[in-house]
């Protein structure tokens, strides 16, 4: 996820090279594609972490490094 939301960022990128902007629409497309299974994965992290919040495991930046 770290990669794609990298990739997507457009701060630093020449937005006149066609090459850049086909590998951010790339990029955005296989994000829309994946919506499902990222959506997923975040909500396991969250179920997790309160899991380990209750328990006394995690720290309270853990939980808000999720949100």
């Amino acid at each position: 996820m770290s990669d794609s939301k990298k990739e997507l960022t457009t701060k630093d990128k020449d937005l006149k090279d066609v090459k850049s902007l086909l590998n951010i629409k790339s990029h955005v497309e296989e994000t829309q594609q994946n919506t499902d299974l990222i959506t997923l994965n975040i909500d396991q992290l969250d179920e997790a972490l309160k899991l380990f919040q209750v328990n006394k495991l995690s720290k309270d930046s853990q939980l808000k490094g999720l949100t």
